[in-house]
């Protein structure tokens, strides 16, 4: 989880934002603890802002 800042977001399809470390924390333990769990994307574009603050990525998976 250090790699997440602690007021990151993520946006799971079908269900409301997630928001903050904690909160986080308890939904991948959720999802990593599932036996049929899997997980792969593949990069198809990647960009930073002009700021250099910010990178992005679009993915497919």
């Amino acid at each position: 989880m250090s790699f997440f800042a602690d007021d990151a977001t993520a946006f799971p399809a079908g269900q409301p934002f997630i928001s903050g470390k904690q909160q986080l924390r308890a939904h991948y333990a959720k999802m990593f603890a599932a036996p049929d769990f899997q997980i792969s994307w593949k990069p198809v574009k990647g960009d930073v802002a002009a700021s250099g603050d910010l990178g992005l990525h679009d993915r497919r998976g």
